[in-house]
């Protein structure tokens, strides 16, 4: 929440929140194809397949952790909402 709250303005919080909640949808379906894969094509177990996708959860969290800012860089704190920037959402009515 304190990413979103720092990097962009009210109005476009909702919107972005909601893009940002669709990862819960893809993932699901990627865990399921992913999982498929390995217990059909690998011959592994499910055990093994849990193991892999913690590691891999891992992986990815400590990356975020890692490289995702929490606030923007001061040069950027005067622009426009980032949705702006965005030439479908920019269009004059």
């Amino acid at each position: 929440m304190t990413v979103f709250r720092n990097w962009t303005d009210k109005g476009e919080r909702g919107f972005l929140l909601g893009f940002w909640n669709t990862h819960a949808n893809f993932g699901s379906i990627l865990t399921l194809n992913l999982g498929h894969f390995m217990l059909e094509t690998l011959d592994c177990d499910w055990a093994t397949f849990l193991l892999y996708m913690g590691i891999m959860y891992f992986i990815m969290g400590i990356s975020i952790h890692l490289f995702l800012d929490t606030s923007p860089p001061e040069n950027l704190k005067s622009e426009k909402p980032i949705l702006n920037h965005l030439p479908v959402l920019n269009e004059e009515k």
